[in-house]
C-alpha cells in the first residue's frame, strides 16, 4: 500500500500529519506506516489479545490524536508505550 487514500483517515486529519512525520515522502511513508502497523500486531499477536489488527489500529489511532505535534523521531517508541496501554485496556474489558 502506497497511497495515502487508502489509509485511515479519522480526528480531522490526525493521520495526514502523523503520515507526514513517518516520512515527507507519501510513499515511504505509507510504507512505514504498514511496517509500523505489521509490528503492533505481533506485539499483540504474541502476548495473546483477542484482537491484534484491531488493538493495533486503536493504538496508532491514539498516536495520532494524542502525539503528532509533539512527536519529534520518537514515533516507535511512543507506540510501544501506547501498545501496553491499549492492550492493558483490553484485558480489563
Amino acid at each position: 500500500m502506497n497511497d495515502f487514500a487508502a489509509l485511515p483517515d479519522i480526528a480531522g486529519g490526525n493521520y495526514a500529519r502523523l503520515l507526514r512525520r513517518l516520512d515527507a515522502d507519501p510513499n515511504r511513508a505509507a510504507e512505514r506506516y504498514q511496517e509500523l502497523r505489521r509490528l503492533l500486531i505481533k506485539f499483540f499477536f504474541w502476548n495473546r489479545a483477542s484482537h491484534p489488527k484491531d488493538l493495533a489500529d486503536e493504538t496508532i489511532a491514539r498516536v495520532a490524536e494524542k502525539a503528532v505535534e509533539d512527536i519529534r523521531g520518537k514515533l516507535t517508541w511512543r507506540c510501544a508505550g501506547m501498545a501496553d496501554a491499549t492492550y492493558d485496556a483490553s484485558r480489563i474489558s
